[in-house]
């Protein structure tokens, strides 16, 4: 808690000079309007503008901690600023009062309900200082920890603010009694301007924002969007069925095993002791000691509980080009981490030892949160990616890695098959920068065959993330005879055109014999040049070919003029031109992070 009170005032100070050139204008004018003979009267005037900035940061924080990040509703942005505006010219076409020589110490009514006024107004302003204040309050979980962390990130700020609001009371008195006509005329020009800057932003005037990730085109009249494929007919079986684990496990065992006891979360508690896992599209339902088909959460004492949080199998220090990432700061390295446990059974799995395992199985090393992002840090990587296995399923090790990682500047990887429930992914999207998703093929039927699952929800994932604001980028592993056929890969193109955008990296990968396809031969690299050419006659504008040696692929061109933006050879990057994410020749924009 320490830790993230001090992150709290250090962000305010950084956000300081933010909140000065967002709101200090107006505190100075309306100091400068109200400022009275009396020294004390002044001070007084301005210590009250804190209280009531402070006053507005206390409800925000018991507010956001109340919904515990699920989301707070607030006014408009520019609504409350236009408050403040219009009490600034208020106050400037207000009679003055003379209040030279007041011995009764009282401020004059009106004046001080403004100055509470004000301070609760640009308080609860939706300024870049009080979108940070908000971040760190939803991570402080709980309204106790939300409003010390308005409190502190409060302090930190005004550190700023304080120049502007008593400079008045410094000022001596003769002078003093002399600025309440060109305070008021300060008040009405600030009052103005900002009146007058906030027309010009709604109306359309304002500068363009900066470059967003291009989206979906618009749908002509009568034009349908690309179609979804049917699903496949129910008596279709898989060619290897995933089952569940039989044996049953009691909380004394997985002590024994040293595994983890920490309660999982999105699950339902049923009759009987029984209990539904709702983090994923399976919805397993598991008596008391059974575990789900991912063999990691498991029914103890009628809890959820998630047997590998904080026990890893896997940490490495990859490229970010290996994820594949290509579109996300190129050349930079994530720490890499997983633990067993999947909840998918694709044939093909090229990692099937540890997503296919049994936690029990696997040697692991107990790695708490704090210590896996300490570790990124110390090595200089700029993300901790989650992959390897299927990072859904250990959901709750992975969201406070991230969330941690967040706020040490780190960016945070899905690597991912898509099977999650909305709710679940919607939270994680908070904390996520970017994902790659496995569409592992554009046929319910290959899904169901290949999978043991079903690809509606792989697309209600991408669509999600688009939604989010996540970056997000698609694996395609080809494989011969079951997913490469070219009418699929157009339509699987065209509905990523029509629902992600025709710039959506597209990586489509190689497959080499494995795990339980071992007698299918390895994808030939023309049949790869064939579907990438495919990809790009649909209109896909960055398509990439993962896992073979071809001559073209593998760099990333401009989507306006078609120069090379970043070359690559295998995973290194030999040149990036891309700058401030445009073209420096023609100067588009080209999705990702830059």
């Amino acid at each position: 808690m320490w830790q993230h009170l001090t992150a709290a005032f250090v962000a305010g100070l950084c956000t300081g000079p933010a909140c000065l050139m967002h709101c200090g204008a107006l505190h100075l004018a309306f100091m400068g309007r109200c400022a009275t003979a009396s020294a004390r009267n002044t001070a007084w005037l301005g210590m009250l503008v804190l209280a009531g900035r402070l006053a507005a940061y206390l409800v925000l924080g018991a507010g956001i901690g109340a919904v515990a990040g699920s989301g707070l509703p607030v006014p408009a942005p520019g609504l409350l600023t236009l408050g403040a505006a219009v009490l600034l010219v208020v106050y400037a076409v207000l009679p003055g009062r003379r209040t030279q020589g007041c011995t009764c110490g009282r401020l004059p009514r009106s004046f001080a309900g403004g100055a509470l006024a004000l301070g609760v107004l640009t308080g609860l302003a939706p300024c870049p200082p009080l979108l940070v204040s908000g971040v760190l309050a939803f991570e402080a979980r709980g309204v106790l920890g939300a409003m010390l962390t308005f409190t502190v990130f409060f302090a930190g700020s005004s550190l700023c603010l304080v120049p502007a609001l008593f400079g008045a009371s410094l000022v001596p008195a003769p002078v003093r009694a002399r600025l309440q006509r060109p305070g008021r005329a300060l008040a009405m020009l600030t009052g103005a301007v900002t009146l007058a800057w906030l027309g010009w932003t709604h109306s359309g005037a304002a500068a363009d924002p900066a470059p967003a990730a291009p989206g979906p085109p618009p749908a002509a009249p009568g034009e349908a969007r690309a179609p979804v494929p049917p699903p496949a007919p129910p008596t279709l079986k898989p060619l290897f069925a995933k089952a569940r684990l039989t044996s049953r496990l009691s909380a004394d065992m997985v002590r024994r095993l040293k595994l983890s006891l920490r309660e999982a979360r999105y699950y339902k508690k049923l009759d009987g002791g029984r209990v539904q896992c709702q983090l994923c599209p399976r919805g397993c339902i598991s008596e008391e000691g059974e575990r789900g088909l991912c063999r990691i959460r498991a029914n103890i004492g009628g809890t959820l509980r998630t047997l590998t949080y904080g026990l890893p199998v896997s940490i490495h220090a990859d490229p970010v080009e290996k994820k594949p990432l290509y579109h996300v700061l190129p050349g930079s390295t994530a720490l890499s981490m997983a633990t067993v446990g999947c909840n998918s059974g694709c044939v093909f799995c090229q990692n099937y030892e540890i997503s296919q395992a049994s936690p029990e199985d696997v040697p692991r090393t107990p790695v708490p949160p704090e210590r896996l992002v300490a570790a990124a840090v110390e090595r200089g990587d700029q993300g901790i990616a989650y992959t390897y296995t299927e990072p859904t399923v250990f959901f709750e090790y992975m969201l406070d890695i991230a969330t941690l990682a967040r706020k040490q500047g780190l960016r945070n990887y899905w690597i991912t098959c898509g099977q999650i429930e909305e709710a679940p992914l919607v939270e994680l999207c908070k904390v996520l920068d970017a994902a790659n998703v496995d569409l592992k093929g554009f046929s319910d039927e290959f899904y169901v065959s290949y999978c043991d699952f079903h690809l509606a929800p792989v697309l209600r994932t991408l669509q999600i993330l688009r939604r989010e604001g996540v970056h997000t980028e698609i694996t395609n592993l080809v494989i011969p005879g079951a997913n490469d056929d070219p009418e699929m890969v157009r339509a699987m193109c065209r509905w990523i055109k029509a629902e992600l955008g025709p710039e959506t990296p597209l990586h489509l990968s190689r497959f080499h014999p494995d795990y339980k396809l071992t007698r299918r031969p390895a994808t030939p690299a023309a049949t790869l040049q064939r579907l990438r050419a495919i990809a790009i006659a649909e209109g896909l504008k960055h398509v990439y070919i993962g896992n073979a040696q071809v001559s073209e692929g593998s760099d990333t061109t401009c989507p306006g003029c078609g120069r090379v933006l970043v070359r690559r050879s295998g995973y290194l990057v030999v040149a990036n031109r891309v700058q401030k994410g445009h073209c420096p020749d023609c100067g588009a924009a080209v999705v990702g992070i830059w």
